[in-house]
């Protein structure tokens, strides 16, 4: 025990020097041919709809490819310094603008455009750096390709071992889990491909070394490590979970509990060489920046592990609703006549084991609550394990030897008859589950009281104005309620920006926002409102209603989205309606934690729609993705008078339509209307016409 604890931990030292050397060096390398191939990259990036998260072949959410993060990383090799390769190893700075358009962003950087860089020191960005080299010689377009290849080679050689070890129908079986989770949209990612390739690698690799115990743990370890370094919060226990079943699949005979602490052991490695290999980067990161990487990354694991916006069942329901229910239960409807007809009970032990690697990925979901919720779109694909592993359980169960003997003996007409009468049955029993998304019938509002003009509505295709002309625009079109993100300068004068900003308000206003859109502060707010006495505003971003009483001059004309219970408590004395921020429903939100706001403490259902009632709060917002999960308890707001405007955040698209269409057509039942930035794309779901200019 001793001698394996030192050649681990000397293992692991080892790694983190690799890792650590290897980021370091690569940043030497010269940027100019670098530079010049991340700027031809971009014309594979951008798509016509300014989309970050392109379909790939199939238009279903599923199948979304993310050039948001592609993005991310090429900006990160865009903006390493060569003269401080260890700064540029360690900060993981990438270029961000206002409306969190990753790819808009890079673009603008290589065309030479000042832009803001963020800091991302909590990840070692293993992917960033792998990419490095090759950003010497070619682009993104060609490194796609190289990806797939890989990939795809790693697939045939993988198919090939599992053949050779588990037979034709366990490697069915196994690759039909990945199959129905799309992992071809891995192959072209360079934020998904690490994972895959990793998860492939490590199979293969225990398809050689299944019948050294020793080998299988310490590669458990090993794949932990790397996963860490390489992966940004993906699918990470793909590299745990399928190697297991690989394992699981090849070591029929042994002592069972054998097998379980085998099992147990392999997870318990894996686990703690992902841990400590993160947990090194924040202290390296400590260490070599001016940033307190361990605190931001203790704060990050909170927030990701926190139900910020939904229930923890909520997670699973998002993540398992991504799954083809329909084809997954009519291959197992196929395969269950033949498990009750020809039961294996030797497989019984095996597929308890596999049986327990099933649920991986829903514990997952559960931790990772917040995380998965949000990014349900790809971390659906751990169910790859759980697929698989269902399969090969079927697979086990039927005893293929007395089928043969069967077709052998010529008697398989009575069974054949009675397996055909079982397969409608039991194809009923597991279709049962998938469920359509049916249209919503309830009135939709009026039109003036329906959307809300995003910090003022777009203008120019330019979003997150906070702009003169973009409230003179909305208001053109017929809008009525105008959000405003109201922040403070340095002299802490109160002006509508959606970014924090460092100056006093003077330079504010004396600086044109995107160079020829006018700014506006409180006095030019008041002006506004006056000459538009039907308006009102909506504020976000401020959460001191005293402000708002002291400074806006229509306290008969405004709503303050509040981020806590004391400050709604404030407005209602001060007679100023208040809206529960998402934060105050549920917990927490990603926009109360940037305010510096913590989460609170959880409270059911039940507790918030008391609180509403006794507070009399009539409107609410948040996220739309908030509503999944949560529909009874919005449609009970809703029909006790609370007025629920969503926004959404990422993706214009939901379901390969404009959000706007799909909550119209959709959500309606849930929701009271929502937040719009080019309210144009409202004009076919308002009453059929284009929005009447007032």
């Amino acid at each position: 025990m001793k001698k394996e604890f030192i050649k681990y931990t000397l293992v692991f030292f080892a790694l983190i020097a690799v890792f650590f050397t290897y980021s370091v060096l690569v940043c030497f390398l010269p940027t100019q041919n670098i530079k010049k191939n991340i700027a031809k990259s971009v014309s594979g990036m951008v798509m016509d709809d300014g989309e970050n998260y392109p379909y790939a072949i199939i238009h279903k959410q599923e199948c979304k490819m993310d050039n948001f993060t592609d993005a991310l990383i090429l900006s990160q090799n865009y903006t390493i310094d060569n003269k401080q390769p260890l700064k540029s190893a360690m900060y993981g700075k990438f270029a961000k603008q206002h409306n969190f358009n990753i790819v808009e962003a890079l673009e603008r950087q290589t065309n030479s455009e000042e832009l803001k860089l963020v800091n991302y020191p909590r990840y070692w960005f293993g992917s960033t750096f792998l990419l490095r080299p090759f950003l010497l010689f070619t682009n993104y377009t060609v490194i796609r390709w190289m990806l797939y290849a890989v990939s795809s080679i790693l697939f045939l050689v993988l198919g090939v071992k599992l053949f050779q070890i588990t037979g034709l129908r366990r490697t069915i079986a196994f690759f039909l889990g990945l199959f129905f989770v799309n992992i071809f949209v891995t192959q072209f990612s360079i934020q998904f491909f690490p994972v895959t390739a990793l998860s492939l690698i490590a199979c293969i690799l225990v398809c050689k070394h299944f019948k050294n115990r020793k080998k299988i743990l310490f590669l458990s370890f090993i794949f932990g490590c790397l996963t860490s370094y390489f992966d940004l919060l993906t699918n990470p226990i793909l590299t745990c979970g399928l190697p297991l079943i690989v394992y699981l699949s090849t070591e029929q005979e042994g002592v069972f509990k054998k097998r379980i602490s085998t099992l147990l052991l392999f997870c318990v490695l894996w686990g703690i060489g992902y841990a400590l290999t993160w947990a090194s980067k924040w202290g390296l990161g400590t260490i070599f920046t001016d940033i307190n990487v361990f605190q931001d990354a203790m704060e990050t694991v909170f927030y990701r592990t926190s139900i910020e916006t939904n229930s923890r069942t909520g997670a699973i329901i998002a993540n398992f609703g991504l799954l083809p229910l329909f084809f997954i239960c009519l291959i197992l409807s196929l395969l269950l006549p033949l498990v009750i007809l020809f039961f294996n009970k030797k497989a019984i032990k095996t597929n308890l084991l596999l049986l327990l690697v099933t649920t991986f990925p829903y514990f997952w979901y559960l931790v990772l609550a917040q995380h998965t919720w949000w990014h349900w779109w790809f971390t659906y694909r751990i169910q790859a394990i759980s697929v698989s592993a269902m399969f090969i359980i079927f697979i086990n169960f039927i005893n293929w030897d007395k089928i043969s003997a069967l077709f052998r003996k010529k008697q398989k007409l009575k069974s054949g008859v009675a397996a055909f009468l079982l397969i409608p049955i039991s194809a009923l029993l597991f279709s049962s589950c998938c469920k359509k998304c049916e249209p919503c019938d309830i009135k939709k509002p009026d039109y003036k009281d329906f959307f809300i003009a995003h910090a003022g509505g777009a203008i120019d295709g330019i979003t997150y104005t906070n702009c003169l002309e973009a409230m003179d625009l909305s208001y053109s079109k017929g809008c009525r309620l105008f959000e405003l993100d109201l922040r403070e300068t340095t002299d802490r004068k109160v002006v509508a920006t959606h970014d924090g900003i460092n100056v006093t308000e003077d330079e504010f206003m004396n600086s044109l926002i995107e160079g020829k859109y006018t700014p506006m502060n409180m006095d030019a707010i008041n002006s506004w409102f006056k000459n538009h006495p039907d308006a009102i505003l909506i504020t976000d971003k401020l959460n001191d209603p005293r402000r708002i009483y002291d400074e806006f001059q229509f306290r008969d004309r405004v709503v303050m989205e509040l981020f806590t219970w004391e400050a709604v408590d404030t407005a209602i004395v001060l007679k100023i309606t208040p809206m529960a921020s998402e934060n105050l429903v549920f917990g927490s939100s990603e926009k109360a934690i940037e305010m510096g706001i913590p989460p609170l403490p959880p409270k059911r259902d039940f507790e918030i729609e008391q609180i509403l009632e006794e507070k009399n709060i009539k409107y609410i917002c948040m996220n739309r993705v908030c509503i999944l999960g949560k529909e009874s308890f919005m449609k009970r707001l809703k029909e006790k008078g609370v007025k629920n405007y969503v926004y959404f955040l990422g993706s214009p698209l939901v379901y390969g339509q404009p959000a706007e269409h799909y909550i119209w057509n959709y959500e309606m039942n849930f929701c009271y209307g929502m937040y719009a930035d080019d309210l144009d794309l409202l004009a076919s779901l308002i009453n059929g016409t284009q929005m009447k200019k007032k």
